[in-house]
């Protein structure tokens, strides 16, 4: 499961199989104030991993690509 943190409340954006990949898209005003957001990983039978505080402006697109050790998952904005 891959959440949107909006300071302590999360928000389900959808589920992603092991090994693929899935788009999701959200409103902007859905980040909290400043454009801050994280993303939380949740597997199943597994520990979460949030990434870190990172700013979006409207328009901009984030790829998060997780990794089996969800510590070394990587986040780019563009």
């Amino acid at each position: 499961m891959i959440y949107l943190m909006n300071g302590n409340q999360a928000e389900r954006l959808g589920t992603v199989a092991g090994v693929s990949t899935n788009r999701f898209t959200f409103p902007y005003r859905h980040i909290a104030s400043g454009g801050r957001l994280r993303l939380r990983a949740h597997p199943v039978g597994g520990e979460s991993f949030t990434s870190e505080d990172v700013v979006l402006q409207p328009g901009q697109s984030v790829k998060w690509t997780l990794e089996s050790d969800l510590r070394r998952s990587s986040l780019v904005i563009f």
